[in-house]
């Protein structure tokens, strides 16, 4: 069935905010098909959080603007904002020149008040924060997508395997859940007689129910792999940098007409642009938060500059992937869905649209992977913004410090001592010597066998013994069962040694 992670959310979800805080009425994508799929979304992270060199874009409502009223007019529809926003405010644009009807100033700051919950939200501006290190590189302002280091992880469905079979063995697939309706439905009624899917390209809706023209056979889709923290760079419509989505990279296989062997197997099929059909498109993850991933994770990453894993095989040459795959319909086998791109910078499957968003070409890649000094100027200094010199000055960590202070309070048994623990008749773990004194017994250390002063020991042994715990009550992991002496300095076979714990020390025995 489907798979449910909890992961971190995004910053804006976290506060409290929901889609119609960001996404207004004329903010939406465009057909698929179209040139003007992302044209739609005019929302970027700037419109509300400006940049290290510009303010937010505003506007006035002045009564004189005709516009005035009908913002107003709307506002008054929803009774978050009815009295919220009015006449002499000034409010937000985004990049498309929409107001932004619910975000106003007020005095020196800019407040977002929900749509759906009414909740005032103050938004943070990138020129009141302080001194960002990633912010002072320039490239970085200027052709990074901000959600290119914010967005913490995004969802990936790696190689779609769409499966065709003439019959389907449902009870293979009694537990799961299905996305497709029609095989949702066949698994909930498999006493009906099945005698195809549904063609969506013909479906119309009916008013209570879908008609479509039914294709024989059933289609099942699988992924290869599905993970959360792969996110490889691109160019998105805009020319700036972004993280590019697997959407979809299809493998069809087709067992339609003999089960037990297939007529396609694992085959792609190319566009009508004679590109394979292994697609991936710009995508801008809603997983932001403040803190963002380091700087290896793209500097220092073959996965997310599109060159693949390198631990695993990886096509070198991008002719030969392309004359395998026109002559059999299928790609190599050193093929892996991760790489995009050969080291040479030539791809090796297809962004959409293909005219606007593209995969790294060989100059970026090598600028990207180039350990200047300049790149470790930028590095050191965002790592002593985050105080990293100071954590590796210290002698002992505040873990490794409070992890020595709980062993020392603890007073851990040595090997003599565990021997000598038993449980009673009431499942309480008490001393041999409490429980029983028929059965006690002396112990020699075993484990008490420094490289120095073997013959002294071998003399102690009989002497050194464990004293028991004089107690009559029988005490339930009590600290005393733990204590155990330390070694002193030199031992003398005529001293006594049966002495306080604070009289030995271990360092004369390393």
């Amino acid at each position: 069935g489907t798979e449910h992670e909890f992961l971190l959310p995004d910053i804006h979800r976290e506060r409290g905010m929901h889609c119609i805080d960001c996404h207004v009425g004329t903010d939406f994508k465009g057909a698929p098909s179209g040139s003007e799929l992302h044209s739609g979304v005019e929302i970027r992270c700037e419109d509300c959080h400006g940049s290290t060199t510009k303010k937010p874009r505003e506007t006035i409502l002045n009564e004189s603007n005709p516009k005035t009223k009908k913002i107003l007019a709307s506002n008054a529809l929803n009774p978050n904002l009815k009295r919220k926003i009015k006449v002499g405010d000034t409010i937000l644009l985004n990049s498309g020149d929409a107001p932004l009807t619910h975000v106003k100033k007020e005095k020196d700051k800019w407040v977002l008040y929900s749509r759906v919950t009414g909740k005032k939200h103050i938004v943070p501006l990138i020129m009141d924060k302080k001194r960002i290190v990633a912010h002072t590189v320039p490239r970085h302002m200027e052709v990074v997508e901000c959600h290119a280091c914010h967005a913490r992880w995004s969802s990936g469905g790696w190689g779609m395997h769409v499966i065709r079979e003439k019959n389907l063995n449902f009870s293979e697939w009694k537990d799961w859940n299905f996305s497709d309706p029609t095989l949702q439905g066949m698994l909930w009624n498999q006493g009906k007689v099945n005698t195809g899917m549904t063609d969506w390209l013909s479906a119309k809706w009916m008013g209570d129910k879908i008609s479509s023209d039914i294709v024989p056979g059933f289609f099942l889709n699988l992924f290869t792999e599905k993970d959360w923290n792969t996110m490889i760079l691109g160019k998105n419509q805009r020319g700036k940098y972004s993280i590019m989505k697997p959407r979809y990279q299809y493998f069809f296989s087709d067992y339609s007409e003999d089960g037990d062997r297939a007529i396609k197997n694992t085959e792609v099929r190319l566009t009508r642009n004679e590109k394979p059909g292994l697609i991936l498109l710009p995508h801008t993850p809603h997983t932001i938060r403040t803190s963002v991933r380091p700087c290896e994770s793209c500097h220092d990453s073959e996965i997310s500059l599109g060159l693949g894993d390198p631990k695993r095989n990886i096509i070198v040459d991008s002719e030969s992937f392309f004359s395998i795959l026109t002559e059999t319909g299928t790609v190599p086998s050193d093929f892996q869905t991760k790489q995009v791109i050969t080291k040479q910078g030539n791809p090796i499957q297809t962004t959409y649209q293909n005219n606007q968003a593209r995969f790294l070409n060989a100059e970026e890649i090598a600028a990207i992977k180039n350990k200047s000094d300049t790149y470790k100027a930028f590095r050191y200094m965002d790592l002593k913004a985050q105080r990293f010199p100071r954590l590796l000055a210290r002698e002992k960590y505040p873990f490794d410090q409070r992890h020595k202070n709980n062993e020392t309070s603890a007073k851990k048994p040595k090997h003599e001592e565990e021997a000598l623990l038993k449980l009673n008749e009431n499942s309480s773990l008490v001393s041999v010597y409490e429980a029983d004194s028929s059965v006690r017994k002396d112990a020699d250390d075993a484990d008490l066998t420094p490289v120095e002063g073997q013959e002294i020991f071998s003399k102690l042994n009989q002497n050194y013994r464990v004293m028991p715990n004089q107690s009559d009550t029988i005490k339930e992991f009590s600290p005393d069962l733990f204590k155990t002496p330390e070694l002193g300095k030199k031992l003398n076979p005529g001293n006594n040694i049966s002495v306080k714990e604070s009289e030995f020390k271990s360092e004369d025995f390393q």
